[in-house]
């Protein structure tokens, strides 16, 4: 499954460092979209704990197709 999170504020990649599989964006008004390519529910609710442990805030989750 591919996602896409967005989230407020931009975050530096290093501190998602131990996630494989993910891009950032950073997005107008001061947010980032993370997208995760092939991560099963695991990988998800990793990225997810790990954006709360940094107290950022979550706005979106949620699926997406990606082209290869």
């Amino acid at each position: 499954m591919n996602y896409e999170i967005v989230i407020l504020g931009h975050i530096d990649k290093r501190r998602l460092r131990e996630l494989d599989g993910i891009e950032l964006e950073f997005l107008p008004g001061g947010e980032t979209k993370i997208t995760c390519r092939e991560f099963d529910q695991a990988s998800l609710h990793a990225i997810i704990n790990r954006i709360y442990n940094l107290g950022l805030t979550l706005k979106v989750v949620k699926e997406v197709a990606l082209d290869k």
